[in-house]
């Protein structure tokens, strides 16, 4: 995944037509020019969307997703977070759902309870705590 970056900021300096070299220019700044994301914010945007989806019956989805106040009554700060699963066998289930849920988890309130999948991904493309 590093190389995938490596080629996304090469794209970036050759479309405002820097310096590829990594002394000549910064990447992040060519990025920000193109007003790009990095491939691991754009990842974890995907991820956060995907369980927006689960959570709000708008993707069919055989797995099951737990919250920490579903396993005990005690008022923590995270009883509203997803958990983690247990599979230790099933890698698809594994990154599919755990890699999402860290994502979400990472969200605040205010995100979580948007009225519609457009609301979300509008409100999630301006967070930086992602």
């Amino acid at each position: 995944m590093l190389q995938l970056q490596f080629l996304h900021n090469k794209a970036a300096k050759i479309i405002l037509d820097l310096p590829i070299s990594p002394i000549g220019s910064s990447a992040s700044e060519a990025l920000n020019k193109l007003k790009w994301k990095t491939l691991a914010r754009r990842r974890a945007e995907h991820r956060a969307t995907f369980i927006f989806k689960c959570l709000n019956d708008l993707f069919s989805h055989r797995f099951n997703i737990g919250f920490n106040k579903d396993k005990h009554d005690y008022n923590t700060r995270s009883k509203n977070n997803i958990r983690q699963s247990a599979s230790s066998r099933n890698w698809g289930h594994w990154s599919s759902t755990n890699l999402a849920s860290n994502h979400w988890n990472k969200l605040d309130l205010s995100i979580i309870q948007s009225p519609s999948l457009a609301s979300f991904k509008r409100v999630l493309r301006n967070v930086n705590s992602l």
